[in-house]
């Protein structure tokens, strides 16, 4: 049972070293900058966000729904739709606490084929401010820009970087869309696209995948992952579910092979009852000793 495509067993053993004397002579590990982007995941909802996520609100001329069907991860992802009446599409954040410095941006996103007019480019930007509250605007700074968004219903990965020039105290983040070339077209209100699982932090991005799926074979089951980049990443570990109990299946860290282009990896549970549905999340293990959990991912009972 072992990922594909990984390096020798020796550059795994000096991370795992490095990292096990650090700890051993009391160096914690560098502190993983938090993600400022509120409510990432757009899974927080109720009463006063409904039918768009807690933290985000839609401009005018541009709907938002907290939508349950194909998240990229978690229960919900956010979708954008226009009302056919402006060349612009958007949402905006509440504002959050921010620093100068530079950001690491990425997004998720997905267009659905069939669209008479669908959209043609995206962004993820921030707009930050000198004054607490978001007042004193300074700059975009930047963000994530997709000039040409796939448009075949399946998530996509997109990064960029943002720069909080000195004196910034606050930060807003947008999720726009265009329609047409510029000049850009007025957006019918067929026009949508659905964003998941937003990231500004100051550290480098953490492994961001890409895809993960998980299917019977005549060994086990066969789980197989792709990663979009892979920044300060020592590796991964395979989980079934057990009722509320998550389990790991793989005796060893599965080593990163690292690279921004992004590696894929496969990993097969051969002891995995046959007679049950089953559920497996993957988990991704940063050197600072972060962890970060992705899925789940289901398995019909044979």
């Amino acid at each position: 049972m072992r990922a594909t495509g990984v390096r020798s067993r020796s550059w795994l053993f000096v991370s795992v070293v490095a990292l096990a004397t650090a700890l051993a002579l009391g160096v914690a590990p560098s502190a993983q900058a938090a993600n400022i982007a509120p409510n990432p995941g757009f899974e927080t909802g109720g009463p006063g966000c409904d039918p768009g996520p807690c933290q985000w609100s839609a401009f005018v001329n541009s709907t938002i729904l907290r939508d349950p069907v194909g998240p990229h991860s978690g229960a919900f992802s956010i979708r954008l739709t226009s009302t056919g009446t402006q060349t612009i599409v958007w949402v905006r954040s509440d504002c959050v606490a921010a620093t100068a410095g530079t950001y690491n941006m990425a997004i998720f996103y997905k267009v659905d084929a069939g669209q008479a007019v669908p959209p043609t480019n995206l962004q993820f930007q921030p707009t930050f401010y000198s004054g607490v509250g978001c007042s004193v605007t300074q700059t975009a700074g930047g963000g994530t820009f997709t000039d040409s968004p796939v448009n075949d219903g399946m998530w996509h990965y997109a990064t960029g970087q943002a720069t909080a020039p000195a004196g910034t105290q606050s930060a807003v983040m947008s999720l726009v869309f265009h329609c047409g070339v510029p000049p850009f077209v007025t957006c019918p209100n067929t026009s949508t696209a659905s964003f998941d699982d937003a990231v500004i932090d100051t550290s480098p991005l953490a492994a961001a995948i890409v895809s993960l799926s998980a299917r019977r074979s005549s060994k086990g089951v066969l789980v197989r992952w792709r990663t979009g980049t892979e920044a300060n990443e020592l590796g991964f570990n395979v989980y079934r579910q057990q009722g509320r109990r998550r389990v790991r299946v793989n005796r060893r860290l599965l080593p990163a092979i690292g690279g921004v282009a992004g590696t894929s990896y496969a990993f097969t549970d051969r002891r995995a009852p046959r007679h049950r549905a089953l559920r497996y999340w993957l988990q991704d293990v940063e050197l600072t000793g972060a962890r970060t959990w992705h899925g789940p991912v289901r398995v019909a009972a044979s």
